[in-house]
C-alpha cells in the first residue's frame, strides 16, 4: 500500500512527465502551467524556485553539511583524542598495575568547575563494580580521583 506523500508525489510528477515528454494529454494542469503562470505574474518566482532547488541539492550532495547538531571538536582547549592520551598517560603514573582500564569519555567539569574531560576508568573484569576513578583532563591541568591509586 502506498502512503498519501507517495501518491501526492506521482500526482504531480507523473502527469507533467507524461505532458512534457510523451506529449500524452491529461484532464487537469500540469505542474508546469501554475509555475508558467505565477512567472508571468510574478517575474521572481523562477529565480526563487532555481535558488531553492539549488540550496536543496548542495546540501543532498555534501550531506551532512552544514551540521548544526554535531557537537564542536575541541572543548576545554583538548580534542577527544589528546585528551584521552593525556589521561591514559595520567593512569601510567597513578595506576601502574594497569588494574584499571578506560571506559568511557565525556564532557563536563572538574572540582574547580572550569571545562574539562572526564575520562573514566573501572576494573578489567566483565561486569566489575565502577571504581569511581574519573581523570578530569583540561588544557592546563591533569588530575586524578583518589580512587584511581587503587
Amino acid at each position: 500500500m502506498r502512503s498519501t506523500g507517495d501518491s501526492r508525489s506521482s500526482g504531480i510528477a507523473l502527469p507533467s512527465a507524461l505532458a512534457r515528454w510523451a506529449h500524452k494529454e491529461v484532464r487537469f494542469p500540469t505542474l508546469f502551467l501554475p509555475l508558467s503562470a505565477l512567472s508571468k505574474r510574478f517575474r521572481s518566482v523562477p529565480l526563487v524556485l532555481a535558488a531553492g532547488l539549488s540550496i536543496l541539492v548542495i546540501h543532498l550532495a555534501l550531506y551532512p553539511w552544514p551540521d548544526l547538531a554535531r557537537e564542536s571538536a575541541k572543548y576545554a582547549g583538548l580534542s577527544a583524542s589528546q585528551a584521552r592520551a593525556k589521561a591514559l598517560e595520567k593512569m601510567a603514573i597513578v595506576n601502574p598495575s594497569g588494574t584499571l582500564r578506560l571506559t568511557t569519555q565525556g564532557k563536563g567539569s572538574d572540582a574547580s568547575h572550569r571545562e574539562a574531560w572526564l575520562v573514566y576508568f573501572d576494573p578489567a573484569g566483565v561486569g566489575g563494580q565502577p571504581s569511581g576513578c574519573v581523570v578530569s583532563v583540561n588544557r592546563t591541568a591533569v588530575s586524578a580521583s583518589s580512587q584511581c591509586s587503587q
